[in-house]
């Protein structure tokens, strides 16, 4: 913040891209911002690579590799590859060889001699000129090569749902024998864990869970080698992270939205570099000026800038969707669900809520959001004794996570029950009384009733409806009917968890207030046929006769001849 129209900004990174707006403010408020200015800070020597190998490729051949610098400070337009030899701690030689392919980050030496020492290390140029050296390894020629990996282990960032290589290119003579750890354990290869050819370890569509430690061991006969990758799966951003603003006053609400796309479309690839990194100058994170707002280009770098700006990158960078929840259900009632939920990973950022997803069987599927702090919920005003189908999901800045398993989970009760037909039925000559208010319910309270009968010798099914909407907790009176006759009578009862079906046979007392054969009430669900016309009853009967009468013959023979004698 300042009351000059100049100011120098310092603390800023070489070769970054920086967008800077200014606005004026005065005790009212603040004024309208200025047009957007664009500038990037000059190239400079670059920083040492990163990293730094030399092997045996073979007895007389030397294999140096190395990466490319952390802070490369401008375009890097070659590397220079110096080498020493000594003989005996007298140093014999000394060369800078020039390695012109940028991309290409190794370099053969062959035609070494035993018994000399040699040494190795490297510079990058940018157009400024030569930077920092990386440090200095060295190597004796031996005919006992043994295993060496030239690949570089270290933090690896991944995209969620991309494909990631972590490679374990290894030389040495004999037979080079190599396996993966997965932390300390062997690697089993699954679906989506593969091992290429060349040694390398291919995984496809990351997950959050896939992050850990990698480990590669290669050996022989003469020793081994050993390279260690910590995977770590961000989400997919963008390449503009939004728009900060240095006012504490201003809420995170005003990162992103309609902001962001706007600097999107200002900030193309002729404005930014991809993966330079831009980052606000150190006065004015010390000052909280109102005046300046800059906002970071795509880079990787984020996390590690994150710690010198002081910025809570937690909810953004490194950021995928949240894990798939446990659910289920701990408590049930007439009309309500209580549900239960447990998340493993929270993806790396803050839980901002969960969606509780439910239906009826063949219904539409309903939404309940919740707080992110919550871990359980009661599903209330739910229909008695019927189906659900519930599962949870939750989301975080980055979207919404996997959906837990779907529950089919019921409220408490069931279909009505069939009461006793002595219980229901009260008989007259003429009318037959239904005592409903003792229909047990099953759990669920009841609806309605519909109710219908016919005389039993009536062919067909010609039901006469009395009523098809009958309240419950009432006696009803059938009346109109005839005297010493047989009915057949249909009662549908109907509850929240669905309907049931009872069918009941009765026969109406005769003028006289006597009753006709049959004189006591059956259900028709009984199925089975009267007496005199059961033809297995009959036929018992007949053979018990038979064997009755034999008997009673024989016995008559016996005596009439005891007599005789």
């Amino acid at each position: 913040m300042t009351t000059a129209l100049k100011t120098v900004l310092h603390g800023l990174l070489k070769f970054t891209n920086y967008s800077i707006e200014l606005l004026a403010f005065t005790r009212v408020g603040d004024g309208v911002k200025s047009t957007r200015a664009y500038c990037q800070t000059k190239e400079d020597v670059p920083g040492p690579p990163a990293g730094i190998k030399a092997v045996l490729q073979d007895p007389e051949t030397a294999l140096v590799t190395w990466l490319t610098p952390t802070h490369p400070n401008g375009v890097i337009l070659r590397y220079s590859v110096h080498i020493r030899v000594v003989d005996g701690g007298r140093q014999v030689d000394v060369r800078s060889i020039s390695h012109h392919s940028p991309s290409h980050l190794q370099y053969q030496l062959p035609g070494l001699k035993k018994r000399l020492f040699y040494e190795f290390w490297i510079t990058a140029f940018t157009k400024v000129g030569e930077g920092q050296s990386s440090p200095v390894v060295s190597l004796t020629p031996s005919s006992k090569v043994k295993a060496s990996i030239v690949s570089f282990g270290g933090a690896q960032l991944a995209a969620w749902k991309s494909d990631v290589r972590l490679p374990c290119r290894a030389v040495g003579i004999q037979e080079l024998k190599r396996q993966w750890l997965v932390g300390d354990a062997p690697l089993n290869q699954q679906p989506r864990l593969n091992i290429a050819p060349d040694g390398s370890l291919l995984l496809s569509t990351v997950q959050r869970s896939d992050q850990g430690e990698y480990t590669c061991v290669v050996w022989n006969e003469y020793g081994k080698d050993v390279i260690t990758y910590h995977l770590r799966v961000q989400g997919k951003s963008s390449s503009i992270y939004s728009l900060y603003s240095l006012d504490p006053s201003v809420q995170d609400s005003k990162r992103g939205g309609e902001e962001e796309k706007k600097i999107e479309q200002i900030c193309d690839g002729r404005l930014m570099r991809p993966g330079m990194p831009s980052i606000l100058p150190k006065n004015l994170r010390e000052n909280g000026s109102r005046l300046i707002h800059m906002f970071l280009g795509g880079s990787s770098l984020l996390d590690s800038l994150a710690g010198y700006v002081g910025w809570d990158t937690s909810s953004t960078a490194g950021s995928v969707p949240p894990g798939t929840p446990l659910l289920l259900m701990t408590e049930s009632t007439q009309h309500t669900l209580q549900l239960q939920w447990k998340l493993g990973d929270d993806g790396g950022s803050p839980i901002r809520g969960f969606v509780l997803h439910y239906k009826l069987e063949h219904g539409e599927w309903e939404e309940a959001r919740l707080d992110g702090t919550r871990s359980t919920h009661v599903l209330a005003n739910l229909r008695c004794g019927t189906l659900y189908h519930v599962y949870v999901t939750a989301y975080n800045r980055v979207g919404s996570g996997s959906p837990s398993k779907t529950l089919d989970v019921r409220t408490r009760g069931g279909l009505p029950l069939l009461p006793a037909p002595a219980d229901l039925l009260l008989l007259n000559s003429s009318s037959v009384a239904l005592r409903l208010s003792i229909w047990p319910d099953g759990g669920c309270p009841m609806l309605y009733y519909v109710v219908e009968y016919a005389p039993r010798l009536m062919e067909g099914d010609n039901w006469l409806v009395v009523s098809n909407n009958i309240v419950p907790n009432r006696v009803y009176v059938l009346s109109g009917l005839k005297p010493a006759t047989t009915y057949k009578l249909r009662i549908k009862a109907h509850n929240a968890a669905g309907s049931k079906e009872g069918n009941y046979q009765f026969t109406t007392l005769s003028l006289l207030g006597g009753t006709v054969s049959p004189s006591h009430v059956v259900t028709q669900n009984d199925g089975r046929a009267p007496l005199h016309k059961d033809v297995k009853i009959v036929l018992l009967c007949l053979l018990s006769s038979l064997i009755i009468a034999l008997g009673f013959l024989g016995i008559c023979f016996c005596v009439k001849k005891s007599k005789s004698r």
